[in-house]
């Protein structure tokens, strides 16, 4: 069943085609979808009318050997509201204008959705927030490159396709400058006790998280060594971490679960500014793109697997105090072209 909002005329549908050789088309609904006739298994996007009353999407797929095969979904239309949206920082005024200081390149945002259902996906200027995708009218931030931007456009899409677009001007304001204390008359002494203390240098927070799969169900199973811990000791050697946090044999929903939810919240908590991630697992490739597979991965069914390519920009929306990540995939893949995307 696809749930379809009653608000939507047309909806976009994606997936994939499995087949033992090259498809020649792929259509939903009788309309040819946009795939990669190259690829093997390849995945495909087409947006479709859809009519109220229309019942079914049928997807058909069709080899260079005329073979083909359909799969039809049954059409349930849906609640039709979208989503409400609010900026809480910096806080707005009753024109929508977000007040920023002059000369600020970078500026973290904080908002909240409101809605019946859950939200799917949250953006701002195009870039996504990060929130937790698991809550009920969610909280999200994002840190934002405002350079030479005299607004910003935030998105919120719920679970069934219904989408809310809100402005906000942007109003650079001077920051004010302090009082200028009076003269005052300072005698001089000789005494080292009567000098100023230093002021204290500034810390930074640095985290390391260790992602650890090695007990999967349907691929070969990976027992770590020392010397793989080593070389993650190693490439880390010039960072202060003040905190390790190891989580070992994830499932897809507890890898969504812990980098949306749990690591976030931590990091918030915690004031972080660096965030350094190393994954040892098996990897892969798919489509142009590299996934880490969960212990619960299937080998043929590319959404169990765990799509990390907006993993850092995510990490970096986590919170204000988050000024660097880095991620190192570690992975056991077979294809040279998972490490050209992982680099």
């Amino acid at each position: 069943v696809a749930q379809v909002s009653t608000s939507l005329s047309e909806v976009k549908v994606s997936g994939y085609v499995r087949d033992k050789s090259s498809l020649k088309s792929i259509t939903v609904n009788g309309k040819a979808a946009e795939f990669d006739k190259d690829e093997k298994d390849p995945t495909y996007v087409v947006t479709i009318a859809l009519a109220l009353d229309e019942a079914e999407i049928i997807v058909q797929a069709t080899d260079v050997y005329d073979n083909m095969s359909s799969a039809v979904l049954q059409v349930e239309r849906t609640e039709g509201v979208a989503p409400e949206i609010a900026i809480t920082s910096p806080k707005p005024a009753e024109d929508r204008t977000l007040s920023i200081p002059a000369g600020a390149e970078d500026v973290f945002f904080e908002g909240h959705i409101t809605d019946e259902s859950l939200i799917r996906m949250i953006s701002v200027n195009g870039v996504n927030a990060s929130y937790p995708p698991d809550r009920q009218n969610p909280d999200f931030g994002i840190k934002l490159h405002v350079k030479d931007k005299d607004h910003i456009v935030v998105r919120a899409e719920d679970q069934f396709g219904n989408a809310t677009e809100t402005a906000w001007a942007l109003l650079r304001v001077a920051p004010t400058p302090p009082p200028t204390p009076s003269p005052v008359e300072v005698a001089s002494s000789s005494d080292p006790a009567d000098k100023p203390a230093p002021k204290p240098r500034p810390t930074t927070t640095t985290w390391v998280v260790h992602i650890e799969n090695g007990n999967y169900r349907e691929f070969p199973a990976l027992n770590p060594t020392v010397a793989d811990k080593a070389k993650m000791q190693k490439a880390f050697a010039n960072y202060n971490v003040q905190r390790t946090i190891s989580k070992k044999n994830l499932t897809k929903e507890q890898m969504e679960r812990f980098f949306n939810v749990e690591l976030r919240d931590q990091v918030r908590s915690g004031k972080v500014n660096t965030i350094l991630v190393w994954y040892t697992g098996h990897g892969k490739t798919v489509g142009g793109k590299a996934y880490w597979i969960p212990v619960d991965g299937h080998k043929d069914n590319i959404y169990s697997y765990f799509n990390y390519g907006s993993l850092k920009a995510q990490m970096q929306n986590y919170s204000e105090s988050v000024n660097s990540t880095v991620v190192v995939s570690d992975a056991a893949a077979g294809d040279a072209s998972f490490y050209e995307l992982t680099r």
